[in-house]
Parts: structure tokens; C-alpha cells; sequence
């Protein structure tokens, strides 16, 4: 799929965009910046290119907008917001880009990506200013795309302008629409196919302790800057906003965009209220109303969709990511010794009950099963500081566990006769290697230990 990528450089679109990096069925062909968005133009543009050279990209051409919106309507980030996103990768792990490709012309940018796709897929996670003016200025262009995806607007749900703007008299709005509510009338009346991610979907996804816990933990370089990011955004508007206010908003459209089958949706009639910025559902026979397909929400669990965007972060494209952290490699595929394990397919049914894990222990796959099955479900549910307790405690036995995570590992049957088995122990080991602990690790060993196991 062939991919332009218009946004406004800010935290989330740089997870989205190393989402979209990592697929390997996703090919982008060139980045905008709106200059109405979150980050100023060329320091966006710049923060992106230092993206695109850890991906790799190094020859992306990029170009940043205007700052003025379609019509003068609209109302900008708040100005700290605004400073706080131009330097979004200061002292952060991404490597500085000596020689990027970035102009000032998106709107030539757009037409060039266009005349040289005939399917071009433009996923827009900012303000719509520069996909606005572009239809505007080369109206026989437009209908060359394929798809716009666009993250923004809240059709069913109160909007988000409080959030960042107590003073704001505004409950309906979202803020990429808020900033260029004319540029998103203009989109919306083009006739390009949309699909429109709104708060309606993206509430569904928050982002949650467990999910920056995680992420904490890592070593390879995409997850430990997707920490980074996140880290920084939490510590500086506190973690009380942090974790009632931060959701997946680009990302889980990008997910959208390269997985459709991700999202719930609906057509629906939709009026461009640009007085209010708001995405006004209407009767389909309303003047000016548009037929949009609306993403409504998730087809799978929140948690599920957590783990995809890891799985996609870890597996894809490792060759091309710079060697900027201290482990590259995916730690999941390390859990176990992948080529013993396609050995051990080959063998008779009487030898295949064993599976050798890296450390060269051999642990029975039924057991293995039973015991990773009982992990997952700590780690990605609310047990999970007592999973990583006991990842700590198999470490170095120093580190005593409480009474409370005793009892609940009991439960799990991860403490048995008041003694944690060898076979815990080591796959624990195995899983803890002095960077944290994953359970997508789990994934592939599942696999390879059969769905359903029957004793």
C-alpha cells in the first residue's frame, strides 16, 4: 500500500508514523506537515526526518505547510503545547539526520506522490490544511486518491478542547479539527473515499499504566523511543491527565489504515459545522451533509490492540533500523531456541513432548504451555506487577516477593507446595533477561507448544 502521511509532527504521530514504518505491507512515499498543527512547520518536518533516518528512510521527502488555515477559522494549539512538540526529540533516543530532504511545498509534495501512484492512500493525523489547499489549488487531482484516512472529529462523544484549553467554550470539537475546521469542510465535500477516525473510536483505546509499564522495559530502539515519548508527555502534564486524557489517537488510526478489519464502522451523513468545528451527524438528506464511513469503534479488545502495535514494532524491518539502543533485536524471538525448536517438529511424536529453551533446559510442552498461558494472563491483565515480582525474584531470589503476590501465584499454580518449580523458574529466566520482562515472547512459543494442548 502506498502511503502519504500528512500530520503535525507532534507525540502521536510519531508513534503512528513508526507504526507505518514498521509494516511491511505499508510503503510511504512522502510526509507533510501541517503548519496549523501541533509543531511548528520546519521543526516538525525536522523531528521527522530524524524519525525517518532511524527507519532507514533517509531520502523521505518531506515538506512543511502553511501556518494560516483555509479560511481563518480555527484555533491553535496552545502555545506550550506548541514549543513543547518542536522539540519533541530533544535528548531522546533518535538519531539526528545530517541531510534531510525537506522543502517548504507540500502542495507539490502531494501532486508529485499522486501523479506517481496510481492507488495512493494519504492517512491524515493533523489538521487538514494542506489537503484542503491541495484539492483546492488542483481540484482535477483529487479524485487520483484513493483513500483518505483521517484521524479526527467527534461525532457521537463530547469533543476534547477542554483537555488542553479549560477556558475554551467548546465541548463538541477535536483538536485537528479545531485548528482548520474550513480545511476538514473542504476534505469532507471532495468526494475522495474517507474513512474518518474519530474520538468515537480512538476513546476506546486509552492509554493505560500497564501499557507504559511495559514499554518500560525495553531495549529495542522503537518500543524504548515509543517509552520516551511517552514518558516525557507524562511527566510534564503529570500522570493524573496523563492516564484519564491520553489515548491512541494517530496510532490507532494508523492501525486502522494498514489493518481495516481493526475497526468498527458505519457510513453516516455528515455536516461540517466550521462555526462550532464540529462533525455534526444530520439526516442523510441534510444540504451539504456528506455519506462518510466513520471508524465507531474496535473489533477486538483494547488490550489486543496493544498487543498488535507490539508485535508490529518488534518483527518488521529490523535490518533497517539505526543501531541506536543497546539490543536491537526482538526479545520474544530470543525466548527459545528457534532452531532446535524446527528440529524438534521433525522428529517422532514420542521426542516432540520436550522443547529446549534457550538457556538449554528442556521443558515439557504441556507444562510450558500451562505455565506461559498463566504469565500472559498476569502480565497483560491486572496482576501484572506480581508477574514482573516474580520475574525479579527468579532473577536474583534476594528480591523477596509479598505475601500478597504469593497467594496470588499460588492461585496461578506458579508457587506449588509453597516452591516455585524449576520449570517456572526457568522460563521466567528465559523471558528476564536484565531488560525486562515481555510476555509477547509468549506468542511464538504457543505456537510452537499447539493451540489447544491435550494431555
Amino acid at each position: 500500500m502506498k502511503i502519504l502521511i500528512d500530520n503535525d509532527a507532534a507525540l502521536d504521530d510519531a508513534m503512528a508514523f513508526m507504526y507505518l514504518a514498521s509494516c511491511p505491507e505499508i510503503d510511504i512515499v512522502g510526509i507533510t506537515i501541517a503548519g496549523t498543527g501541533e509543531a511548528h512547520g520546519p521543526a516538525g518536518a525536522k523531528n521527522m526526518a530524524r524519525l525517518c533516518k532511524m527507519f532507514g528512510l533517509d531520502d523521505m521527502p518531506i515538506a512543511y505547510g502553511f501556518p494560516e488555515t483555509c479560511s481563518g477559522a480555527g484555533k491553535p494549539f496552545p502555545d506550550w503545547l506548541r514549543t513543547s512538540t518542536d522539540k519533541l526529540l530533544d535528548k531522546l533516543d533518535a538519531p539526528e539526520h545530517p541531510d534531510p530532504n525537506i522543502s517548504d511545498a507540500p502542495l507539490a509534495l502531494i501532486k508529485e506522490c499522486v501523479e506517481d501512484n496510481e492507488e495512493l492512500t494519504i492517512i491524515a493525523t493533523g489538521p487538514l490544511t494542506n489537503i484542503a489547499k491541495f484539492i483546492q489549488t488542483y481540484p482535477d487531482q483529487a479524485h487520483k486518491i484513493s483513500k483518505i484516512v483521517i484521524m479526527g472529529g467527534a461525532v457521537k462523544v463530547p469533543g476534547n478542547i477542554k483537555a488542553l484549553d479549560a477556558s475554551a467554550n467548546n465541548d463538541v470539537a477535536e483538536w485537528n479539527i479545531y485548528a482548520d475546521p474550513s480545511a476538514a469542510d473542504i476534505v469532507f465535500k471532495s468526494g475522495v473515499p474517507i474513512m474518518l477516525v474519530p474520538l468515537d473510536a480512538t476513546n476506546h483505546v486509552l492509554v493505560t499504566r500497564e501499557f507504559i509499564a511495559r514499554l518500560s522495559l525495553q531495549t529495542h530502539p522503537t518500543l524504548h523511543l515509543c517509552y520516551q515519548l511517552m514518558k516525557s508527555l507524562k511527566d510534564e502534564v503529570g500522570d493524573d491527565m496523563f492516564f484519564k486524557e491520553v489515548y491512541l489517537w494517530d496510532t490507532l488510526a494508523a492501525m486502522f489504515c494498514a489493518q481495516p478489519e481493526l475497526a468498527m464502522s458505519n457510513y453516516m451523513p455528515l455536516l461540517m459545522d466550521v462555526e462550532k468545528a464540529q462533525t455534526r451527524l444530520v439526516d442523510q438528506a441534510t444540504e451539504g451533509a456528506t455519506l462518510i464511513k466513520v471508524a465507531t469503534g474496535i473489533s477486538v479488545t483494547p488490550q489486543e490492540i496493544f498487543e498488535k502495535l507490539f508485535k508490529v514494532l518488534y518483527e518488521h524491518r529490523q535490518d533497517q533500523l539505526s543501531e541506536i539502543g543497546p539490543d536491537s533485536s526482538p526479545r520474544h524471538l530470543r525466548f527459545y531456541d528457534q532452531s532446535a525448536a524446527k528440529k524438534e517438529q521433525q522428529v517422532q511424536a514420542d521426542s516432540s513432548d520436550m522443547i529446549k529453551l534457550k538457556n538449554g533446559t528442556e521443558v515439557p510442552k504441556i507444562l510450558a504451555y500451562i505455565i506461559c498461558k498463566a504469565i500472559e494472563a498476569m502480565w497483560n491483565g491486572d496482576e501484572f506487577m506480581h508477574c514482573y515480582s516474580l520475574a525479579m525474584h527468579c532473577r536474583d531470589p534476594k528480591n523477596k516477593l509479598s505475601d500478597n503476590t504469593q497467594k496470588k501465584l499460588r492461585q496461578k499454580a506458579l508457587i506449588v507446595n509453597d516452591e516455585i518449580p524449576e520449570e517456572v523458574k526457568n522460563i521466567m529466566l528465559c523471558a528476564f533477561e536484565g531488560d525486562g520482562l515481555d510476555m509477547a515472547i509468549c506468542s511464538p512459543f504457543l505456537k510452537s507448544a499447539s493451540a489447544s494442548p491435550k494431555r
